[in-house]
């Protein structure tokens, strides 16, 4: 297992795994209430739910973040972008955005952060961390290969649209998605 998430109401955990796969458990019982046999094409590096319960998003070392539909049991949509292995997903809770299963963003080890339109497939947004730690620290900021992957990202409580970005050599940015 790579990746994990609780859903949002705490009945169902989402693990990610090596192969690709994709489970989500009940855990009041400990069973297996959906699989998603090829999630991935690779590993699941990232996983991410829905508010309201009814999607999944994934991120994979392929490069690629897929939405997964929890009812119908197959993959939404495939959004294709980054550079390299996802290392987060989230599902952009801004009440700007509208519904919450409508933006999607990722964070890779290529050191991009993207905001997507999770319904077109469209990446909306693109924030470098080295452009925003430049922003920061109003320096130029020139990140090693090893130095620029994003290892974290967190939304600020209180702020739907901003998110904590934290790189490989433990430098942090704030970033605003709207």
């Amino acid at each position: 297992v790579l990746a994990l998430a609780c859903a949002p109401d705490g009945t169902a955990l989402a693990s990610g795994c090596r192969d690709g796969c994709l489970k989500v458990w009940r855990l009041a019982t400990g069973g297996c209430a959906r699989k998603f046999a090829k999630a991935q094409a690779g590993a699941v590096t990232a996983v991410a739910w829905a508010r309201d319960g009814t999607q999944l998003a994934t991120g994979g070392a392929d490069g690629t973040v897929r939405t997964h539909g929890l009812r119908s049991g197959r993959q939404l949509q495939q959004l294709r972008g980054h550079a390299a292995a996802v290392c987060a997903v989230d599902y952009c809770r801004a009440a700007a955005f509208g519904a919450a299963e409508d933006r999607v963003v990722s964070a890779s080890a290529d050191g991009t952060v993207v905001l997507w339109d999770a319904r077109s497939a469209s990446p909306l947004q693109t924030v470098k961390i080295a452009d925003a730690l430049a922003k920061r620290d109003r320096t130029t900021v020139a990140p090693t290969e090893a130095g620029k992957a994003v290892i974290a990202l967190l939304p600020v409580p209180g702020d739907d649209a901003k998110y904590v970005v934290v790189d490989r050599s433990r430098r942090a940015a704030l970033i605003d998605v709207r």
